[in-house]
């Protein structure tokens, strides 16, 4: 979020951006940045993000989705139409796309498919990171492709590093296989 922030302020003098956060962020009030934590995770955060983004008079409303932090229920969606009624644009970047996850039936939940359906109705744009893992994967799940954006991630790439150097310093053995995951593991 810092770094899409920073991103915004540095492209348009004339921008400025808030950041509805989680309660527990730390709240920042600078010349064109307002972090506000006005919502929990597990609540039903439709109406708190909705006021704060109202009352800071905001035009586009950018969504970083992760099914652990906005769920994959009817609530992102209905906040999406809401400001979409109040004729603010949204957008929605999906960090993952799931496939059929048959495990939601046995808690009466909806397909992921569902969600993601709804969701792209919902709000103006999507934004995926990935054609084949995210972007066809949502157009097999009957979304309109010509709706969902692919923008590369945008991770920031270390300088390369001397790899025993790295192992010494990890007290890895210098000639060992070290199998490294990295990103999120995510349950179903």
């Amino acid at each position: 979020s810092r770094r899409l922030a920073a991103s915004f302020l540095a492209h348009d003098d004339q921008v400025s951006v808030i950041v509805a956060a989680e309660h527990g962020a730390e709240a920042v009030r600078e010349a064109r940045l307002d972090v506000v934590p006005c919502y929990r995770r597990g609540d039903d955060y439709a109406d708190d993000v909705f006021r704060t983004v109202r009352d800071a008079g905001a035009q586009v409303v950018h969504f970083q989705h992760a099914p652990d932090l906005l769920g994959e229920d009817a609530r992102l969606p209905r906040l999406c139409s809401r400001l979409r009624e109040a004729g603010v644009s949204t957008i929605v970047t999906l960090h993952s796309v799931y496939g059929p996850r048959r495990w939601r039936v046995l808690l009466l939940r909806a397909p992921t498919s569902s969600f993601h359906r709804a969701l792209a109705s919902a709000a103006d744009r999507l934004v995926v990171h990935h054609r084949e893992g995210c972007a066809l994967p949502l157009a097999a799940q009957g979304l309109d492709v010509e709706r969902v954006a692919v923008i590369p991630h945008g991770t920031s790439h270390d300088p390369d590093h001397d790899v025993s150097l790295a192992r010494a310093r990890l007290g890895l053995p210098q000639h060992d296989v070290v199998l490294a995951f990295l990103g999120s593991i995510w349950w179903g």
